[in-house]
């Protein structure tokens, strides 16, 4: 799945569904990150967690 981030780096589904020449960023992830990414309101978070797991 593709979680599609901020320029703030929070990740959100809402809007377009492909937006060129934004500030967005494309981020690929799993089915369980994406949702977890959305639920938490930040891939960092997730991503910092399973580093130190």
């Amino acid at each position: 799945m593709v979680l599609r981030l901020d320029q703030s780096g929070r990740p959100y589904n809402e809007g377009e569904q492909v937006v060129i020449g934004g500030n967005e960023r494309y981020v690929s992830v799993c089915r369980k990150h994406y949702k977890e990414a959305l639920a938490e309101g930040s891939l960092t978070s997730i991503q910092e967690k399973h580093r130190h797991a």
